[in-house]
């Protein structure tokens, strides 16, 4: 949460979470309630090199209270050790979407589907996209699929086309039914 939350920079790269634990919660925790709170400090991360496990020079401190982060807002400019500190309000990261709308700008329409469909698929069903499903409306024969690479292709057992309204089979079915009609009707008249 970036109200309870400050950054950390000019940091030691050997600098360890302990350490900037201990420094806030002196300088935050004023002398007369130092008895009553023993922690002012929810969490602390010193982003480090994935690589080395060095730190990279910052970190992120989140408090338990705001008012908490005010205080340490103040500690600006003030040295840990050898190092001059510099400290921030954690600021909410705003996305650019210009660098999405350019990806999509250049997929066909099938494709911007696809895209669509996976934002809202969790992990496990991202992994199957684009192949064949077999569950509910979506395995009716003779609807498209989505194959590798965005290829569309027609599903096995495809559905025959239309019979035309003048074949024989049409004509008789429509005669059963007229016959049948008949009969209803006269034996109505008949009651």
């Amino acid at each position: 949460d970036n109200k309870l939350s400050i950054f950390v920079g000019n940091l030691d790269f050997q600098e360890k979470e302990e350490t900037l634990w201990k420094y806030f919660n002196d300088k935050l925790i004023e002398k007369k309630d130092k008895k009553d709170t023993k922690n002012v400090i929810e969490n602390v991360r010193i982003v480090r090199d994935s690589k080395t496990s060095f730190g990279k020079g910052f970190a992120i401190i989140q408090f338990i209270d705001t008012n908490y982060v005010t205080k340490a807002l103040l500690l600006n400019g003030k040295k840990m050790g050898k190092r001059t500190l510099r400290i921030t309000r954690s600021k909410k990261i705003m996305r650019n979407n210009d660098d999405m709308r350019k990806k999509f700008s250049k997929l066909n329409d099938q494709q911007k589907t696809v895209v669509g469909r996976a934002k809202q698929l969790g992990k496990g069903d991202r992994k199957t996209l684009g192949k064949l499903v077999v569950e509910g409306e979506r395995a009716v024969k003779g609807k498209t699929v989505l194959g590798r690479n965005g290829v569309v292709k027609q599903r096995h057992g495809a559905r025959k086309e239309r019979r035309a309204a003048d074949a024989r089979v049409t004509k008789r079915s429509q005669a059963f039914k007229e016959k049948l009609a008949a009969e209803a009707s006269s034996k109505n008249k008949k009651k």
